[in-house]
C-alpha cells in the first residue's frame, strides 16, 4: 500500500517533494521506510529535499490525548467564535522544532494578531505597489533560517511600522509574504 502511494504521490507531484513533514515520534522509523519506499518506487534520490519534524502541541501544557479527554477539534475553534486562520497564525508563531502549547487565551492572541494585520490589508486599498527588496530579503532570511516562522512574522510586524515604505508598496510586499504564510491577506473575508 505505501509504495503505491509514493508512486500516486509522484504521479501527482512530480519526481521531488520539497519539504515532507511529520511529527517527531515518526522521525526513528518512518523517516527512513518514507525514503526507502517512495526512492524505490519513484527512482528519483532524494525524493524528498528537506524533513520537517514537528515537536508536539500541548493543550494547556498536557499532551493531547482522547483519553485525557484534552482534544480540540477545528470545528470547536469556529464554534468559539475563533477564525480557522487564527489557529494558523498560532502555529505559525512557534517554531516547529519547539512545543507549541495551544490555550484558548493564546488563540484569543493569534486571533487579535490576525485581525489586526487584516485590518491593516483591507486599509491599504487602491494600487498595488513593488515589493520592497530589503524586506522580502529579510524575510526570506527568517524562512531559510530552519523555517523560522515565528521570526518570520516579527518581519512582519516590524515591517507595518516602516514609516518609509508607501501603502501601495506595503500591501504588496505583505501579499507577497502571504504567499508563505498562509494566512488570508490576499483575500480577507469576513
Amino acid at each position: 500500500w505505501h509504495i503505491e502511494c509514493s508512486a500516486m504521490i509522484h504521479s501527482i507531484l512530480g519526481p521531488q517533494i520539497d519539504i515532507h513533514t511529520g511529527g517527531i515520534e515518526h522521525i526513528p522509523v518512518h523517516h527512513n521506510n518514507e525514503i526507502a519506499q517512495s526512492e524505490a518506487a519513484t527512482g528519483k534520490k532524494p525524493f524528498v529535499r528537506y524533513w520537517l519534524h514537528r515537536a508536539h502541541i500541548q493543550i494547556e501544557g498536557a499532551k493531547i490525548a482522547k483519553s485525557e479527554g484534552n482534544v480540540t477539534y477545528l470545528p470547536d475553534i469556529i464554534e468559539r467564535g475563533y477564525h480557522p486562520l487564527a489557529l494558523r497564525y498560532l502555529f505559525l508563531s512557534a517554531h516547529y522544532r519547539t512545543h507549541t502549547n495551544f490555550s484558548w487565551e493564546a488563540l484569543g492572541a493569534a486571533q487579535t494578531a490576525l485581525a489586526r494585520l487584516l485590518a491593516l490589508r483591507i486599509s491599504l486599498k487602491g494600487a498595488m505597489g513593488t515589493i520592497a527588496p530589503q524586506w522580502q530579503q529579510k524575510f526570506a532570511e527568517r524562512i531559510r533560517d530552519d523555517l523560522d516562522t515565528p521570526g518570520a512574522l516579527a518581519v512582519v510586524w516590524e515591517m507595518t511600522k516602516d514609516g518609509t515604505l508607501s501603502g501601495a508598496d506595503l500591501l504588496a510586499t505583505l501579499l507577497d509574504f502571504d504567499r508563505v504564510l498562509g494566512i488570508g491577506l490576499a483575500e480577507p473575508d469576513e
